[in-house]
């Protein structure tokens, strides 16, 4: 699976990879900005698209979509820099009961946009530790050119692996 958020894509681009097929896709409404979500899933792993949102005001941009693939429910997200932390807790508070109701196993993924490298943000921590999921990336590793530590991977899957690519 490649989740890709922030992709400042438009309808017309062509986003096809050999091998992967688009499960989730979110672009541009006209001009390209800080926006859009792309899910690739290997062509032959089946999926069930639990729940998908957006929310886009002058200052608030947060989006999300959870699938299911086998038992596991991944949920892909991006929360914009401008967005208060009380906001990305009310979608994080929709999406990951929703997703367990269909999965034991979660992995929540994406630009949370809250830098890691400040105590102060570590609150993010605590609550997804509240779902009981565990942050697996190693902190105060830069995500970002900025060496900001913005993108995470939350999960309560022993073992698993995620990476992520700063573009």
């Amino acid at each position: 699976m490649i989740s890709l958020v922030e992709t400042w894509t438009k309808s017309s681009d062509n986003l096809e990879i050999e091998g992967f097929k688009i499960v989730h896709r979110r672009d541009c409404h006209d001009v390209r900005k800080p926006f859009g979500q792309v899910i690739y899933l290997k062509d032959d792993l089946q999926y069930e698209t639990i729940t998908e949102r957006y929310e886009y005001s002058g200052k608030d941009h947060i989006e999300y979509s959870s699938i299911k693939v086998g038992d596991i429910c991944v949920v892909s997200v991006y929360n914009s820099p401008n967005s208060s932390f009380s906001v990305l807790k009310r979608h994080i508070d929709e999406v990951i009961p929703i997703s367990q109701r269909v999965c034991e196993s979660i992995v929540v993924v994406g630009d949370f946009n809250l830098d890691l490298k400040i105590k102060t943000n570590h609150k993010l921590i605590k609550y997804m530790e509240s779902f009981g999921l565990t942050l697996i990336n190693k902190l105060n590793e830069s995500s970002t050119n900025a060496k900001t530590q913005i993108d995470y991977c939350f999960t309560n899957v022993n073992g698993f692996k995620s990476d992520y690519f700063e573009s």
